[in-house]
């Protein structure tokens, strides 16, 4: 183990005996030394989260995806920081969109169709939201055929 390990392990130390400030700081050290370390950038996130920082807890989320398309976990604190940055700027139509992009990466199709489907009423030029609308419906489709 190295200073690297030591603080990822301090960090989950620190979210687990609700302690986020320090779990923050612990995770920024692991991004800033590994950024390519995608699980350092999520947990990093969930830290923000659980700090209230919402908004920076979601973009930090939403770059770690960009790394790759590995098995997403912690679906509960995910969403709760999403769902969070959304109620905070509820005018906000990104806010929205990001939301139900989460909620479709862990498969809340139906919940993740019912935003998009709002978006485009507000948005009707988004070819975007177009896509992820067709893709949702297909995917719905799928999902009830196998049942």
């Amino acid at each position: 183990f190295d200073a690297i390990d030591a603080e990822f392990l301090l960090g989950q130390a620190y979210l687990d005996t609700e302690q986020p400030e320090l779990a923050v700081n612990s995770f920024a050290y692991v991004v800033a030394k590994l950024p390519e370390y995608r699980k350092g950038q999520i947990y990093y996130s969930l830290a923000l989260g659980a700090a209230g920082d919402y908004e920076r807890a979601a973009r930090q989320y939403l770059d770690a995806l960009k790394k790759g398309r590995d098995p997403i976990f912690r679906e509960t604190e995910v969403l709760h920081i999403f769902r969070m940055w959304a109620s905070q700027a509820p005018q906000t139509s990104e806010t929205s969109y990001y939301l139900a992009v989460v909620l479709r990466e862990f498969g809340h199709y139906q919940e993740a169709l019912d935003i998009q489907e709002e978006l485009l009423a507000a948005y009707p030029n988004r070819e975007e939201i177009q896509q992820n609308i067709t893709w949702l419906e297909t995917a719905l489709e799928n999902y009830e055929m196998n049942e």
